[in-house]
């Protein structure tokens, strides 16, 4: 991939949808090798690191969302961000190149055998990995320990030349960020953030690569329209799959998961609302660099709030077939 061709895909407007279902590995492997840290970090193989992104890509189940473009948006749009904000944190801007790479593994694997349904379903319905994980982050922790696995495999470990304790920390880092992209997690660890931010206190630097990935998972209103609406259209498509198992099972349809009653209008304006503008605007306070995605998320909030002021026909049904 040239210079050029790679600058492209770490621009906020970039086209994920363009690009072919069996390029996605490839551009992923590049995204990482492209980094300037990845120069810094001899002790990393790159061979293996190939075969670790094969591997990880492999186990993506083509959901309609919670797949390997969206395991590949998310890393795009975490290394952006971390360079929006590198330019107002120092806490960033000094970070070792291994935290920087640990943090970019760690967006592309954070959903890694993905179901394509919620942690709530999977404790309604008594899932194994509920019942392993006592109902608590459920994907996550699987993401997680599926990831940290791999890496335990020969051929796929690229941190071997690492010392014991240079790995441990480099594991640590997907950990920490992994376990981090709990929905459930984030309005508790946002109220500390928006503290600090407000209080002109320094965040750690772990509070900051959380708020990156958190930024970074959930940013589909925050890209350009076009781009938005196929994901929004491919979420609902899942959250509508899950609504008619849970139907079948008689069992309490989940919100925004019943195809009787969604409006997609309502559900995007709520989610902006209550997760994605509270948390971007905290982010834009902390790093200015964040001003054109701010732009972008606060035009997709007004056009969906129109709609439903205007009492438009929910587009589900054109959405998802």
């Amino acid at each position: 991939m040239s210079p050029e061709d790679m600058r492209r895909t770490l621009e906020w407007g970039y086209d994920i949808w363009a690009v072919p279902y069996e390029a996605l590995a490839a551009l992923a492997y590049n995204v990482l090798v492209s980094q300037p840290e990845m120069e810094a970090l001899t002790k990393l193989d790159r061979t293996r690191l190939w075969r670790f992104v094969t591997e990880v890509s492999r186990r993506y189940h083509k959901r309609p969302f919670h797949n390997l473009r969206h395991a590949v948006d998310v890393l795009l749009a975490a290394t952006s961000l971390l360079r929006m904000v590198q330019q107002s944190s120092a806490v960033l801007a000094q970070a070792d190149s291994s935290m920087v790479m640990a943090l970019l593994t760690a967006a592309f694997v954070h959903d890694i055998d993905h179901p394509g349904c919620m942690n709530s379903y999977l404790v309604a319905t008594n899932h194994p990995l509920a019942v392993l994980y006592n109902g608590r982050s459920v994907l996550e922790n699987h993401h997680t320990a599926t990831a940290v696995t791999l890496l335990q495999r020969p051929a796929l470990d690229f941190l071997y030349r690492m010392s014991p304790q240079e790995k441990a920390e480099f594991i640590e880092v997907i950990r920490t960020t992994v376990l981090a992209t709990d929905v459930g997690t984030t309005v508790t660890k946002l109220r500390e953030f928006e503290r600090l931010v407000r209080l002109r206190q320094t965040p750690s630097r772990e509070m900051l690569m959380c708020m990156l990935i958190k930024a970074a998972d959930i940013s589909n209103p925050t890209r350009p329209p076009l781009v938005y609406q196929q994901w929004t259209g491919q979420v609902m498509k899942e959250f509508l799959e899950q609504g008619d198992a849970e139907k079948q099972l008689g069992l309490p349809v989940s919100t925004n998961c019943d195809r009787d009653t969604v409006n997609v209008a309502r559900t995007q304006t709520g989610f902006v609302n209550f997760l994605v503008s509270p948390l971007f605007h905290t982010l834009h306070s902390y790093a200015p660099a964040l001003k054109p995605v701010i732009d972008l998320m606060d035009a997709n909030h007004s056009h969906y709030a129109s709609e439903l002021r205007k009492g438009l026909a929910s587009p589900v049904t054109a959405l998802c077939p």
